[in-house]
């Protein structure tokens, strides 16, 4: 289930976002300190964040940064709400790293959408990864190295296989063979 965290100091406003998004089915949690921001990121399972430019403490951006130090963008999207329209507010969030930013007032559809396509950045970010690690496990199991890799990489891969080569056939294999094998390799690297 896709978990959306509210950080916002205002109860009011924090209720009435959570209502707008329990309707699509999200599960929320809200936080209306750092602290319980802190202890909810330790604990919880998020999918997106949805913070207020204007924590009681002005902790917003310290907030931000708090998340950033322990996700990527990707990993865990940032939606910012500022209530102002304010250039140099919206500067300070993009640079500690929010993904988008929420001007009120905004249309409930608007905002269901915003959270949407973030939720669909994240979800196509995290098949990505998934699929390059995917291609890096096929890869270095594979027996034809790849002319992409760095040579202490393939050096690597390289030895990793004449290790499980000699351990699979050591009783076959005399010594002479084994250091012919490896000066093979160490030819092809360099």
């Amino acid at each position: 289930m896709i978990t959306i965290l509210i950080i916002d100091g205002n109860t009011t406003q924090a209720n009435y976002f959570a209502s707008i998004l329990e309707k699509e089915n999200y599960k929320i949690q809200i936080a209306k300190t750092s602290e319980e921001t802190s202890n909810l990121l330790e604990n919880g399972n998020l999918s997106m964040v949805f913070l207020n430019s204007k924590m009681p403490d002005n902790s917003s951006i310290a907030i931000l940064n708090m998340i950033r130090k322990k996700f990527s963008q990707n990993e865990l999207p940032v939606l910012s709400i500022i209530e102002i329209a304010n250039t140099q507010i919206e500067e300070q969030f993009l640079e500690s790293g929010t993904n988008s930013i929420v001007n009120l007032p905004i249309t409930d559809v608007s905002l269901k959408l915003r959270i949407r396509n973030l939720l669909q950045i994240r979800e196509n970010a995290i098949h990505l990864e998934q699929q390059i690690k995917q291609q890096r496990n096929i890869f270095e199991n594979s027996p034809v190295p790849s002319l992409l890799l760095t040579k202490q990489e393939l050096l690597k891969i390289l030895i990793k296989r004449h290790t499980n080569f000699l351990k699979l056939n050591k009783e076959y294999i005399s010594m002479y063979i084994a250091a012919k094998y490896l000066t093979v390799i160490t030819l092809y690297i360099i």
